[in-house]
C-alpha cells in the first residue's frame, strides 16, 4: 500500500509485519524505517510531508510528525483490527475498525471517542 503525502513525491510504503519504507522521490528510492512493531499496518494516512498516521492489525495506531524518524504507537482503546485512518493533521485521526465502527482522536491520540448512530450521544474511550 502506497499512502501519499501532499506534495506527491513524498511517499510512504507498507509492507507485512509492521514494515515501512519512505520515499522522498516519488517512489525511486526507498528507505526503510524502524515502526516499532510487528503487526500487519493495513492503512495509512499522511496529511502533511512530515506527518503520517498507519493503523493495522489488533489496534495498532502509528503516528511520526518527522517523516518517519521515529514512529510513536499510540494507545487504541480496542484490539480489534484498524482498516481504514484518516487525518486532518498531527493531532486528528479517524480510524475504522473491521466491523466499520470509527473513532476519532483530537488530542494527538492520548484518546479515542467512538463515533455513535445520529441522534445518540458519543462514548469516550
Amino acid at each position: 500500500m502506497l499512502i501519499p503525502g501532499p506534495d506527491r513525491d513524498r511517499l510512504w510504503r507498507l509492507a507485512p509485519r509492521g514494515s515501512v519504507e519512505f520515499s522522498v522521490d516519488g517512489g525511486r528510492n526507498w528507505k526503510k524505517q524502524r515502526s516499532g512493531v510487528t503487526v500487519d499496518l493495513l492503512t495509512g494516512a499522511a496529511p502533511a510531508d512530515t506527518v503520517c498516521w498507519l493503523a493495522g492489525r489488533r489496534g495498532t495506531v502509528l503516528r511520526t510528525q518527522d517523516a518517519g524518524g521515529r514512529w510513536q504507537r499510540m494507545p487504541f482503546p480496542e484490539t480489534t483490527d484498524l482498516v481504514r485512518i484518516t487525518s486532518r493533521g498531527a493531532q486528528a485521526a479517524t480510524v475504522t475498525t473491521v466491523d466499520r465502527r470509527r473513532f476519532t482522536t483530537t488530542n494527538g491520540g492520548k484518546t479515542w471517542n467512538e463515533e455513535s448512530p445520529a441522534g445518540t450521544a458519543p462514548a469516550p474511550r
